[in-house]
């Protein structure tokens, strides 16, 4: 059976002299494919392997690899050609939608279209503002691997936590991988063990804006560095612990990052404030 669709390159391995085996992102899902002569210096196929390049495949499906047998490039990232830092993100990002995405075809349009926004959003930005960009992925992959942390109810007691308390403060139970009510973090119950992670009002907020908000409703993010530090611990331990996800490009990335620039919080508040959560902006997973 041959097939026609568009899809950006996850991971591109060498086979051979002059093959590649290529692991694509369709709105469908995730599916390996072939690229026969891609390697060599003319091929029509070379351009359309790159790390995070886009193009329309046209391939074959068997009962094991697809073949591709043309392809027409349709973005080709300039950023991670051209920045060591924009190239380890690159391959962070594609590991962390490897290995959460379901294979073709059982797979939905989100992911697909939030890493097309992410690629178009990473040309323009610096490396300190493509970290939100992360987390924005981290916490949309903990979403789709089905192990996010409820961030509407307690974990313990079950209430609500949007208390619309400006000062109010929850925390983050590692043991339990929940999120606690001010009542429940208080009286430090037994229960979310001895390690639990002080979390305000304001970033519980914006931690679940990261989760739902559509990213076409999101402008840029600006974030001072100790909300940055204490989101990206919570999220990074998650998807370690309760998703099993430790890419080897995460502790590539973490080695060559620059140190993180402070932002203003206040102007991501607002923006938050003005594009409030609503029930239709929750994906349905069609």
């Amino acid at each position: 059976m041959q097939l026609q669709l568009p899809a950006r390159v996850l991971r591109s391995q060498p086979y051979g002299e002059s093959h590649a085996i290529l692991q694509l992102l369709s709105e469908s899902g995730t599916l390996s494919a072939i690229a026969r002569g891609a390697k060599k210096p003319h091929s029509k196929l070379r351009a359309t392997t790159h790390l995070g390049s886009k193009s329309i495949y046209q391939m074959r499906l068997g009962s094991g690899m697809a073949t591709i047998l043309q392809a027409e490039l349709l973005e080709s990232p300039k950023g991670p050609q051209v920045s060591v830092e924009k190239a380890a993100y690159a391959a962070y990002f594609s590991d962390l939608v490897r290995l959460s995405v379901p294979e073709y075809p059982n797979g939905n349009k989100e992911p697909f279209q939030v890493l097309d926004r992410i690629y178009d959003l990473m040309e323009n930005l610096d490396e300190s503002d493509i970290s939100m960009l992360a987390m924005l992925l981290e916490a949309r992959v903990l979403r789709w691997s089905g192990v996010a942390p409820d961030v509407e109810y307690c974990g313990i007691c079950g209430n609500y936590l949007n208390e619309d308390k400006v000062d109010a403060t929850h925390g983050y139970a590692e043991r339990l991988g929940q999120f606690l009510c001010q009542r429940c973090w208080n009286s430090r119950n037994p229960l979310s063990g001895e390690r639990a992670i002080p979390l305000s009002e304001k970033e519980l907020k914006i931690l679940r804006a990261l989760m739902w908000v559509p990213i076409q409703r999101l402008g840029h993010l600006y974030l001072s560095a100790p909300i940055v530090q204490n989101l990206r611990r919570i999220l990074r331990y998650h998807l370690s612990e309760f998703a099993g996800i430790r890419p080897r490009s995460a502790k590539i990335l973490e080695e060559i990052l620059l140190p993180l620039a402070e932002g203003d919080l206040d102007r991501l508040t607002s923006s938050f404030n003005s594009s409030p959560l609503r029930k239709e902006d929750k994906p349905s997973g069609d």
